[in-house]
């Protein structure tokens, strides 16, 4: 996990592109040496900035939930929460003590105990692609095939976004480009009773490209890489969230549980 004293350097990174590195250090009423030490830290993790003539220089567009509610349409029905680290959003939701909103997200720049199917790391560099998890509750059991409408609907999320790229579904919860990895889905649940709590987790590469991580043991890729252009993570974290919430409602009354027809490809 990362100091508060990381926390605090990031928060001040949220609020201007462009910092001079003393004037940051007198603030936070360190020395400059200590301060560049925890900016290394940061770039270890993925943090794209640089150090330039004395200032902390930052593209960062960070998640914000303003941004990220203007594309829900029901509002009312979504607890949203973005965290600079977690270790886990999936594993935070499932210990989540207070009651719901039927629909409660929670999004996270790093994780640092990321988890895909299987108990395998999820790679997480901070503030470049999203770790998204989303909780809900039902009285039964969901089907096994939740994992891969979920993937449909991301999948359509991405194209509403705008990006025409033909993705592929490798069952059962994983998107693909060419054989590369683009995104994964995590889906747990515990139960209380006749109450059944749900965590969709979702990790989706956004904006890799400065990236060079030799610990991936798979062949990956990012939106950005795939289209040229950065991704606006807020407009997609929105568009992603809105379809989940729209489909599971529908989901949830569906009685008999059949998945939801798709005519998107599969691998």
């Amino acid at each position: 996990m990362l100091s508060n004293h990381h926390e605090n350097v990031i928060n001040f990174l949220k609020k201007s592109k462009k910092i001079p590195l003393t004037h940051l250090a007198d603030i936070l009423q360190m020395p400059d040496s200590e301060l560049k030490c925890l900016l290394h830290d940061l770039q270890q993790i993925g943090l794209d900035i640089q150090l330039s003539n004395g200032l902390i220089l930052s593209r960062i567009a960070w998640l914000s939930t303003s941004q990220i509610r203007q594309l829900i349409d029901d509002n009312n029905s979504l607890t949203l929460e973005i965290y600079n680290t977690l270790p886990s959003t999936n594993t935070y939701l499932l210990n989540h003590k207070s009651a719901y909103t039927p629909y409660h997200v929670v999004c996270a720049e790093w994780q640092s105990q990321g988890r895909g199917q299987h108990d395998k790391v999820w790679h997480s560099p901070i503030a470049s692609s999203l770790y998204l998890s989303l909780a809900f509750r039902a009285s039964t059991r969901v089907p096994d095939s939740l994992a891969l409408d979920c993937a449909h609907w991301i999948q359509d999320a991405i194209k509403s976004y705008g990006i025409q790229k033909q993705l592929t579904i490798k069952r059962p919860n994983d998107l693909m480009y060419k054989n590369q990895k683009v995104a994964g889905i995590l889906i747990e649940g515990k139960s209380s009773g006749s109450s059944h709590l749900w965590v969709i987790g979702i990790g989706l590469n956004c904006n890799m490209q400065h990236i060079e991580n030799t610990s991936i043991d798979q062949k990956w890729t990012d939106l950005a890489t795939i289209t040229q252009t950065s991704i606006d993570r807020n407009r997609l974290s929105g568009l992603i969230i809105n379809a989940f919430m729209n489909h599971l409602s529908i989901f949830l009354d569906d009685q008999t549980h059949d998945r939801l027809p798709s005519t998107s490809p599969l691998e």
